[in-house]
């Protein structure tokens, strides 16, 4: 369990930071528009609400802080958690060499190093992330490829024995926008769960679905922007049951 929870981090870090394309990582992978410096995210539940607007959202007790070079890279992505009233951190860093990424370190709720990746670009479609524990034993490896416009299209993480326990499939429409995700377990082909993106008639993302099997579809619909096009509320449903909402600020380079 822990093993998975931190190689879900891990992606949802590489999805902002792995890419090397002309496009920046905050651009491609968050769609942010602009030059982002700081982006703070903060998830709350909502009890007893049918529609947003009516929503009282509580339990905002998850933030995620994420800070940008000038490039677009993210180089440091922090997650807080507050549980039972004990605040716990984690924190991946990125280290960056002519706007490349090298390698990344994980830290526990502790502020102990857990994971080391270390990446290599044996192409300019692949990239392969060599993972470590604290101690620099291999703990497996990653690999992500993309098409020839420098889109992300799949990610596949291997175990100690070489053996693939988790891969994803991304799909694109012909702007360049993620329109679908979808994740499986191992080599068994067993459909994790399964998103699709819509877009706006400004190219800004307005509604999320997400499918899981044996479980009720889950919506999340973009409420509000910034002047740059940047959503800063969203908020998901279960039926027609509000769940959570999603708030965002953003600050920028320029």
């Amino acid at each position: 369990m822990k093993h998975s929870l931190l190689m879900i981090l891990l992606l949802i870090f590489l999805t902002q930071v792995v890419a090397q394309t002309p496009i920046s990582d905050a651009k491609r992978y968050w769609n942010l528009h602009g030059v982002p410096k700081f982006v703070q995210e903060t998830e709350c539940h909502i009890y007893n609400a049918i529609i947003a607007d009516s929503a009282e959202a509580t339990d905002c007790n998850t933030v995620t802080e994420s800070l940008f070079n000038p490039s677009g890279n993210r180089i440091r992505l922090t997650e807080t958690n507050q549980i039972n009233g004990e605040l716990l951190v984690n924190k991946t860093i990125a280290t960056y060499k002519d706007e490349q990424l090298i390698s990344y370190r994980h830290y526990d709720k502790s502020q102990q190093l857990t994971k080391i990746g270390v990446l290599s670009y044996p192409d300019t479609m692949t990239r392969i992330i060599t993972n470590k524990n604290a101690s620099g034993e291999f703990v497996g490896k990653d690999i992500l490829t993309y098409d020839k416009n420098g889109d992300w299209i799949s990610y596949t993480a291997y175990d100690t024995d070489d053996k693939v326990f988790f891969k994803a499939i991304l799909s694109y429409n012909d702007k360049h926008q993620q329109i679908m995700v979808k994740k499986y377990k191992g080599f068994e082909n067993k459909l994790l769960e399964e998103k699709h993106y819509l877009y706006n008639d400004k190219g800004f993302v307005s509604v999320e679905i997400e499918k899981k099997p044996k479980q009720i579809k889950r919506t999340y619909q973009y409420i509000s922007y910034d002047d740059k096009g940047n959503w800063l509320r969203k908020v998901s449903y279960e039926g027609n049951k509000a769940k959570k909402m999603w708030y965002r600020t953003i600050s920028y380079y320029k």
